[in-house]
């Protein structure tokens, strides 16, 4: 049986930021128009997105499927879905959870960003254990989109994704409490109007 630890969620929220990375690198693709987000915007974006769904969760490591929290400047953060065993095998825990930001102000690339759901991030897909302390194997889509406005320069637009992941979750040999699971694995898909295909090497979860 998988373990509703707080850490799993937020590796898979990690990715946003590995995204970023990735999207806005050597090989990015032609700045968007005014009307659009700049390639730093773009990271920035990402990582927001990733900060917001670490918001989730509690000290007891449990991740409520129903619950909104703050945004940093005003606005929140709704989150539902369902979070439970796959009934034909204890090995698999099924997610479907969703991310909505209502309103949700965040500090973003030296200005203001307020965020909306259109309809909202949804990360759905399976988490299959191995065995204790073997690999931890993750399928899933990342798909939705977030409604944008920026304070300075004045800009709005949408941000949609679409992106399938295909992770492994691996424990170093030795052993220990201080001991932090590491993620491999691809990421593809689109991201704000960017094809993106990037290694998650690199990209890691605290237990």
């Amino acid at each position: 049986m998988i373990p509703r630890n707080r850490w799993l969620f937020n590796v898979c929220a990690c990715v946003a930021s590995a995204v970023a990375m990735q999207a806005c690198g050597d090989d990015a693709p032609t700045p968007p128009s005014n009307d659009g987000l700049a390639d730093a915007e773009i990271q920035a974006l990402a990582v927001a997105l990733a900060r917001l769904g670490a918001l989730s969760g509690d000290d007891a490591g449990t991740l409520p499927t129903d619950s909104t929290v703050a945004c940093p400047l005003g606005g929140d953060v709704q989150f539902s879905g369902t979070i439970s065993p796959d009934p034909a095998n204890d090995q698999v825990l099924r997610m479907d959870v969703s991310m909505v930001p209502a309103a949700c102000q965040v500090p973003l690339a030296g200005s203001v960003f307020a965020l909306d759901g259109n309809p909202g991030v949804r990360q759905a897909g399976t988490v299959t254990s191995t065995g204790f302390l073997q690999p931890v194997l993750l399928d899933f889509d990342v798909t939705g989109g977030v409604n944008w406005r920026a304070a300075a320069p004045v800009r709005s637009g949408v941000c949609r994704l679409d992106l399938d992941l295909d992770g492994r979750i691996e424990w170093p040999t030795a052993t220990g409490t201080d001991t932090v699971p590491t993620l491999s694995g691809t990421l593809a898909g689109m991201f704000c109007d960017t094809q993106i295909s990037l290694p998650l090497s690199g990209v890691s979860g605290s237990g």
